[in-house]
């Protein structure tokens, strides 16, 4: 028998005097040394993610590993592509390193449904593939999916998971583990899960740990379940089915809110809408209100829902299915006043009680016609129809807002800002984003330098407060509101007697001390002369506060020229008073008699003795 030595060569069986390599060292592997002698290959890593940008995988090999120092060695990749391989000697013996990859783009899509593909990788010696393998690219953002499997009592929740065979348990928060089985490569079930709830919807949070321990699985993107009852609620019809859009299974049956599965006779049409609120009741022939109307069975899709005032339409901004929307009036050509009507689908209509009025408002007067630098003036605005529309803002040089604090039909009130220039501004009404309206001529407000706080007198105060604080300076004509305030003490109102002249009355306090006293003009905290209210230049410092020191005493104690407990005299006859001396000066108008509820005069002595005529 003549036999032939077979030489196999990656994976290739041949007549070894027909092999070309046959001659090079540790090229052949005979058939005496076995199958099992055929080089094989692992590739690390063997999953790689779309996002990590790996440029090259390691190579590592095992079984007869022919010499292929000299030889072409490529890294072939299935799509069409090859990358030049990376070889190295290790104790003579040529080793291949490294398979340089071939660029992201290059490798096919991931179907839909799947979060992987296999791409396979050959080694190539002289253009013959001698050794194969494969590894996996997947894609995190396809990981995190959960898809309801069954529904109601023990239903399965699918979720897209990578790393097969893991014992994990579904955690949704609800205190209770369920089992997780895994599906294929990439799926696993939560079996068993039951969660319930009282509300329309509710969100749980799915989070898989390793069975047994409380290690988490992370997830590129949060994995929720919601939960949602049908019957929860004060649900009419319209919200009912507006509910499909949201994906409930919930349908109208018999008056109530109900799964699909829980009816046999579901409500094809729905009542007709009815309107319980409108707001507001008034806006400006331009158009541009904001219309918002409250009710039921308003529909259940807002491209079935149109609105209108008599024959102006009104525009749908905002929809809460079945009871609320809110639409942009269109203009009027004239005043006029009718009511909304709401129709769903062309058919069901509903109309509102009350009715929506067009008007033009008028600007009549401004007062007062100027004020301080520091802001805080308190102008009013008198016309017709002030109160209409859903937004009015007063603008001042159409750059700054007047903070609005009341409106009604006939007035507006609003708070002055604070200027950096005593100057002559405009001062407008704006409507719904309309053009500034304004009175003919234009009205003006002329801003004037701030009031200027020289001196207070007396600078001290018995205990038990009411001393009369007389407060000297100029400009206090600009001044509306004035307050006197103690730090650490209390407040008081303040009257302007004159441009130059303001009284205080002095708050009570529990000790003596020496305090400091602050006021405010116009609700502005007085910062001393040429402040205009603002920052300076370094935004972050506060800026300085004009303060002036006060303080208390004991108050006065007074008895008879007798010293008698118990006063006697006849009437008509003065009573003497003896005062102790004290640390403040007393002037007969701080100190305040009275005999019984009649308030007496107060003489003096010597301008220490006072009498009391009575």
């Amino acid at each position: 028998m003549m036999m032939k030595m077979m030489m196999m060569m990656c994976g290739r069986c041949s007549v070894q005097k027909n092999c070309s390599s046959g001659t090079l060292s540790r090229s052949w592997i005979s058939s005496a040394d076995g199958v099992q002698q055929c080089p094989s290959m692992t590739i690390t890593p063997s999953e790689i993610s779309y996002s990590a940008h790996m440029r090259d995988v390691g190579i590592l090999m095992d079984g007869s590993v022919p010499d292929l120092q000299g030889l072409r060695v490529e890294c072939g990749f299935g799509v069409g592509i090859s990358t030049n391989a990376t070889v190295h000697l290790d104790f003579g013996t040529t080793k291949i390193q490294t398979c340089p990859l071939p660029p992201p783009h290059i490798y096919p899509t991931i179907p839909l449904g799947k979060d992987h593909i296999t791409v396979p990788v050959a080694i190539k010696v002289n253009g013959v593939p001698v050794v194969s393998g494969s590894f996996i690219i997947y894609e995190c953002e396809r990981m995190g999916a959960i898809h309801l499997t069954t529904a109601g009592q023990g239903s399965g929740l699918g979720v897209r998971f990578r790393g097969r065979g893991t014992a994990l348990d579904c955690d949704f928060g609800d205190g209770q583990l369920y089992g997780a089985q895994w599906l294929d490569g990439s799926s696993v079930n939560c079996s068993g899960v039951t969660l319930k709830t009282t509300m329309w919807s509710q969100i749980f949070h799915l989070n898989l740990r390793r069975r047994g321990t409380n290690t988490y699985i992370d997830s590129p993107k949060p994995m929720t379940v919601e939960v949602y009852s049908c019957g929860a609620g004060d649900s009419d019809c319209s919200q009912c089915r507006g509910r499909e859009t949201q994906g409930h299974m919930c349908v109208w049956c018999h008056s109530e809110c109900r799964h699909r599965d829980q009816c046999q006779t579901i409500t094809a049409h729905c009542p007709d809408p009815h309107i319980q609120k409108i707001e507001p009741l008034t806006g400006p022939l331009m158009g541009g209100t904001l219309l918002t109307v409250q009710g039921r069975n308003l529909g259940h899709r807002v491209d079935h829902v149109n609105v209108s005032i008599g024959k102006v339409p009104c525009y749908i901004q905002h929809y809460t299915v079945s009871v609320r929307l809110v639409c942009e009036t269109g203009a009027s050509w004239e005043t006029m006043s009718d009511h909304v009507t709401v129709s769903v689908s062309g058919n069901a209509v509903g109309v509102s009680k009350d009715v929506f009025s067009f008007v033009e408002p008028r600007l009549l007067e401004f007062s007062p016609p100027h004020g301080p630098l520091a802001g805080g003036t308190r102008l009013t605005i008198r016309g017709q129809f002030l109160d209409a529309g859903s937004t009015v803002s007063v603008r001042i040089n159409t750059t700054q807002d007047c903070s609005i604090y009341m409106r009604s039909s006939k007035v507006i009130g609003c708070v002055m800002p604070p200027a950096a220039l005593a100057e002559n501004v405009s001062v407008c009404v704006v409507y719904d984003g309309r053009p500034c309206l304004s009175t003919s001529p234009n009205f003006t407000f002329t801003y004037e330098k701030n009031p200027t706080i020289s001196q207070i007198t007396p600078s001290k105060s018995f205990l038990s407060g009411g001393r009369r604080i007389s407060v000297t300076g100029y400009g206090f004509g600009l001044v509306q509101l004035a307050v006197m305030e103690v730090t650490g003490i209390g407040q008081t109102n303040c009257s302007c007697v004159s441009s130059t002249l303001m009284v205080c009355q002095s708050p009570a306090a529990a000790q003596s001390q020496q305090a400091t006293a602050l006021f405010y003009l116009n609700q502005v905290l007085y910062r001393g002369e040429g402040s205009s209210g603002d920052r300076g230049p370094d935004e972050d410092q506060e800026p300085l506060v004009e303060h002036f020191h006060f303080d208390y005493v004991e108050d006065p104690q007074f008895y008879t020229a007798n010293k008698e407990k118990l006063i006697k005299h006849h009437t008509g006859e003065p009573l003497i008073l003896v005062i102790n001396r004290t640390r403040v000066t007393v002037v007969t108008r701080d100190v305040p008699f009275r005999k019984g509820t009649r308030t007496a005069s107060l003489d003096t002595l010597g301008n220490e003795i006072p009498t009391l005529p009575c």
